[in-house]
């Protein structure tokens, strides 16, 4: 019989008994791993060993981390100054800088290569109406009242609807021109240039590059239109974190502005209609969430208990990389935004800091990769905020994708996660079957030759 560590809801490291297998869900693994490897205790010491050796990989040294900050920086911050100073519109005058994304929420994974920063517009009382058939993600944006002149510019036809079309080309034509009359560079021996669209896409990309340290960095600049209203209906079930992070925190969360993004749903023959949508982004309520992610203040600091909330993420972002780097097609729709949601709700299902102990983040890692499983398992992935969308359903994810992923994820717990295995690993793994038939013909061909020199001296 096989015996495999969990954490219960108390925190505490319990054992549990898979033959017979008890009907257990988010108690570590519960599956026969003897079905498929002769000695289950071992092997649960190799993905253990794995899990940690990862952790560490995936650790941002700081002085690349410092470099990369001090060219992002330099280059967005002129470029806030250019647009606050361009004379044809004026909406950008009030322009401010978001940093969002996994860098800025020390989640990035290997190295700081990709960053994402929303530049943020406050609006006026503005009006929204869900786009149908997608739950609350989607909106077509309106003017309470006609604006004023530099608003007008980005309205449709009907001089109400305010269009993503129009103001992302804007924005994208300003940052052209930023780059070829204002941008004053910020380090040496680094180049920039403007990327080209990427179809569905809400944001304008400028690559960076060092020929000399053969290093390239993306950044993502992404409009968003801030809204000081409340927030919409969809959102009332949403970011349950009352026994995770408290009421209050909840409350003074909901009490800060949203935003809209000029991102359209996903389809391959999209209408004029579906063009001019916006996607509702809590991004800096997610950002808050993962740095101050424990339920005691002090969590993680300097002095205090760590946890291992964050590495259990940073692995799992990791997983999901490996594997659609094997199999793109189909996991094309599978992004990191699913990670994280996942993420929000295993923080809700076990909200108390020693349920996240650092020194057991192998446990911990694969409670959280049990509750992603059951959730490809359902089908079912609630957004953390708009309660009412479900990004696993058919609409944001194909049905056959969906059994793909289950039964990959399955085999990586199955098989100790071989996603996470060393090259050198990767290779031993390859050959043992190649070794183990080798030693069968070995054994085969001396039990002949016995045979044969008894027979000589028999007759």
């Amino acid at each position: 019989m096989m015996s495999e560590q969990v954490l219960d809801s108390n925190g505490k490291v319990s054992h549990s008994q898979t033959e017979p297998p008890p009907r257990q869900r988010f108690h570590g693994p519960t599956e026969k791993a003897a079905e498929t490897t002769p000695a289950p205790i071992l092997q649960n010491k190799e993905m253990s060993k794995r899990i940690r050796m990862i952790v560490k990989k995936l650790t941002i040294k700081r002085d690349e981390r410092s470099l990369a900050a001090e060219i992002i920086n330099g280059l967005i911050d002129q470029l806030i100054d250019f647009l606050r100073n361009n004379e044809k519109y004026a909406c950008f005058k009030d322009v401010t800088k978001l940093t969002t994304g996994s860098y800025y929420e020390f989640v990035k994974i290997s190295s700081p290569d990709e960053f994402d920063v929303m530049l943020t517009i406050p609006l006026p009382r503005i009006k929204w109406a869900e786009v149908d058939g997608f739950s609350g993600l989607f909106y077509k944006l309106s003017v309470s009242r006609m604006p004023r002149n530099d608003l007008k510019v980005f309205l449709l036809d009907d001089c109400e609807t305010i269009s993503p079309s129009k103001m992302i080309e804007e924005l994208r034509t300003l940052i052209k021109q930023f780059l070829r009359t204002s941008y004053k560079g910020c380090h040496e021996n680094w180049s920039v240039k403007l990327q080209r669209k990427t179809q569905g896409s809400p944001a304008v990309t400028l690559l960076l590059w060092n020929s000399e340290r053969k290093q390239n960095i993306s950044i993502d600049i992404v409009l968003a239109l801030e809204v000081f209203q409340k927030w919409p209906n969809c959102t009332d079930d949403g970011m349950n974190i009352e026994e995770w992070l408290s009421k209050k925190t909840k409350g003074d969360l909901k009490h800060q502005p949203f935003y809209f993004v000029p991102k359209h749903p996903r389809r391959r023959a999209l209408t004029g209609e579906f063009k001019e949508t916006w996607r509702i982004s809590f991004s800096h309520v997610e950002k808050s969430l993962l740095m101050n992610h424990g339920a005691m203040k002090n969590c993680c600091e300097k002095g205090a208990v760590r946890c291992c909330r964050k590495n259990c993420l940073r692995l799992m972002k990791y997983l999901v990389h490996v594997l659609k780097e094997q199999y793109p097609k189909e996991l094309s729709k599978l992004n990191s935004y699913c990670v994280k949601t996942a993420y929000f709700h295993s923080m809700v299902r076990r909200p108390k800091d020693d349920q996240w102990p650092a020194s057991k983040v192998d446990i911990c890692f694969l409670n959280f990769l049990n509750d992603f499983i059951e959730h490809v398992e359902k089908a079912e992935l609630k957004h953390f905020f708009v309660a009412t969308c479900n990004l696993f359903d058919s609409t944001h994810f194909a049905p056959k994708n969906l059994k793909f992923l289950l039964k990959i994820l399955k085999e990586q717990k199955a098989n100790q996660i071989p996603a996470f295995a060393s090259p050198k690993e990767y290779q031993q793994e390859a050959l043992l079957p190649q070794n183990q038939t080798l030693s069968v013909k070995l054994v085969a061909f001396s039990m002949i030759l016995l045979i044969i020199v008894f027979f000589i001296k028999t007759f």
